[in-house]
C-alpha cells in the first residue's frame, strides 16, 4: 500500500524539479524588470489577497470539523529535521477508522495520540488540531510580506 502511495509523490517531485528547471532557465533570459515586475508587483498583491481567504478557508474547516482523538502510525523524517509527515488513524463518529497524512507536524512518537479536527461529511479531510493563532500567523505574514513586496514595487519605486 505505501507503494502506491510513494510512486504518485516521486513522480510529482520530479514533476516539479523539471518544471522548476524551466523557469529558472527561463528566469536566466528574462531581464531584471520583468522578473521584479512579476514577483514583486504581482506576486505581492496576489499574496496579500489570498492571505484573507486562506484565513476565512482554514477557520470555516474549524467552524464545521468534529474534533476526536488519533493514533501516529508513523513518523517521517530525517533526525535533525525539526518538522515531520506524521502518519494518523482516527475513528469518525461512526467508529469507522480513517487515515491521513500531516506534513509539517512536530514530532510524534509511533502510538501517541493526537488531537484531530475532520469534515464529518468527507472524514477523509482531516488535520491536527492545532491552535487557530497559528492559522492567524501564518495569513498575517502572508499578508504583510505580499504588502511589502507590492509597495516596494509599485509605490517606493523599487528600480524598475
Amino acid at each position: 500500500m505505501m507503494a502506491r502511495r510513494t510512486l504518485p509523490r516521486i513522480l510529482a517531485l520530479g514533476f516539479g524539479i523539471a518544471l522548476l528547471l524551466l523557469v529558472f532557465d527561463a528566469l536566466e533570459a528574462a531581464p531584471d524588470a520583468v522578473l521584479l515586475a512579476v514577483i514583486m508587483g504581482a506576486g505581492g498583491p496576489a499574496m496579500a489577497a489570498l492571505a484573507p481567504v486562506y484565513l476565512v478557508r482554514r477557520l470555516c474547516f474549524r467552524g464545521g470539523a468534529a474534533r476526536t482523538t488519533g493514533t501516529v502510525e508513523r513518523c517521517e523524517g530525517f533526525s535533525d529535521d525539526t518538522v515531520f509527515t506524521l502518519t494518523i488513524r482516527f475513528p469518525d463518529v461512526d467508529g469507522r477508522d480513517h487515515v491521513f497524512t500531516e506534513d509539517n507536524a512536530p514530532r510524534r512518537p509511533v502510538g501517541a495520540e493526537v488531537p484531530v479536527l475532520y469534515d464529518p461529511r468527507r472524514p477523509g479531510r482531516a488535520r491536527l488540531h492545532r491552535s487557530p493563532a497559528v492559522d492567524v500567523a501564518v495569513a498575517a505574514a502572508m499578508f504583510l510580506v505580499g504588502a511589502v513586496l507590492g509597495c516596494a514595487y509599485w509605490w517606493v519605486g523599487v528600480p524598475r
